[in-house]
């Protein structure tokens, strides 16, 4: 395509311009509530309005320590059309950590998952923070089972006990009850692909990347022969802190597929994943294909419609390959064992370093 038909995007625009025509596609399917992409960014939009209504503006570094769940998503994709920054923190670290990831990138906001908060609330207190968002498991599960839950919680909240948080904590939805007035504008930012957009971390590793960095791999990918498709489905259980998820999942929306969210998932259960969900591409940990090794619930099933597996690296545990790819083609997928997403990259021509991108 010639040059002067081509336009700068962000992450935002990449994954919006890619559903437009898919609106009714399944954007996500968590604990059984799926979302089509209308619903999608009508979701992000709403999160937009009440980031802004907070003061959010463009260069903002907002950090979010948060599972696999919708709400990552929508936090990031909201961010990223305010021109925002995520940073984005690993929930298993510890909080000296965190604190130091947090105060270092002069955080002024930060979401947390609601599990989080007997571990964080000393932090809380110490850190010089204007927006403390806390955001459960349940707030994008089925109406009767999220109601349950909340149910449930609120019992168990009144036996509990709690460090007390000197700060004021923002539930999820009084979050987004803050926007709910303001009025729909439309942002204009200038130079959008060299941006700022997400604060990383890999192996410990802080690394600060544009639109440009990501819609380039994406761009990478998409045209690779891996074959990622609109009709795909991603199986969700790596969680987005995770660098190969973080770049699995946008590269999943800014595809309009579908991605599975499964931010709990059971090592011994893995299999039932695979045959409830029938996933196009996996990525996941080691442990989780030792468990595909040794399951008995998959002989005799077709698995063709696997196409990709990638592992996140690390040293534990180990794992036999030879096995697993034997077992895929036993079962009639024609995937093997790939080290991480963006290792693949390697040897992918990207086309365009300027990235104007369709």
């Amino acid at each position: 395509m010639d040059d002067d038909k081509l336009i700068r995007k962000s992450v935002y625009d990449c994954a919006f311009d890619a559903s437009i025509d898919n609106f009714n596609r399944i954007a996500f399917e968590y604990y059984g509530n799926k979302a089509t992409y209308l619903d999608f960014f009508v979701k992000i939009e709403a999160v937009c309005k009440s980031f802004r209504k907070l003061g959010i503006d463009k260069g903002d570094i907002i950090s979010i320590c948060l599972p696999n769940i919708p709400e990552a998503f929508y936090i990031f994709f909201a961010l990223n059309k305010i021109g925002a920054v995520v940073n984005v923190l690993n929930p298993i670290n510890n909080t000296d950590i965190l604190s130091e990831q947090i105060n270092s990138n002069n955080s002024k906001t930060i979401i947390c998952f609601d599990m989080l908060y007997p571990k964080l609330v000393n932090s809380f207190n110490n850190l010089d923070l204007d927006n403390i968002i806390s955001v459960p498991l349940s707030s994008s599960f089925p109406p009767i089972l999220k109601a349950i839950c909340d149910l449930k919680d609120g019992i168990e909240a009144q036996f509990k006990e709690k460090a007390v948080c000197d700060k004021k904590i923002t539930t999820w939805d009084e979050f987004l009850k803050i926007g709910v007035n303001e009025k729909d504008e439309d942002i204009k930012l200038d130079n959008k692909l060299d941006l700022d957009c997400a604060i990383v971390y890999d192996n410990g590793k802080k690394t600060v990347l544009t639109n440009r960095d990501i819609l380039i791999k994406v761009d990478a990918l998409q045209s690779s022969e891996m074959n990622w498709d609109k009709d795909d489905i991603l199986l969700g259980i790596m969680p987005a802190s995770n660098i190969e998820g973080f770049y699995g999942y946008l590269l999943s929306f800014c595809s309009a597929m579908r991605a599975d969210f499964i931010p709990d998932a059971s090592i011994n259960h893995f299999d039932d994943y695979l045959i409830k969900h029938k996933p196009n591409h996996i990525l996941c940990t080691k442990i989780y294909l030792n468990n595909f090794v040794k399951s008995q619930k998959l002989n005799g099933r077709d698995l063709s419609h696997i196409e990709n597996v990638y592992i996140c690296d690390g040293e534990l545990p180990p794992l036999n390959e030879e096995m697993v790819n034997y077992i895929l083609a036993k079962h009639h997928s024609y995937a093997r064992i790939a080290k991480s997403l963006t290792t693949s990259l390697e040897g992918i021509e990207i086309r365009d370093k300027r990235l104007l991108l369709r």
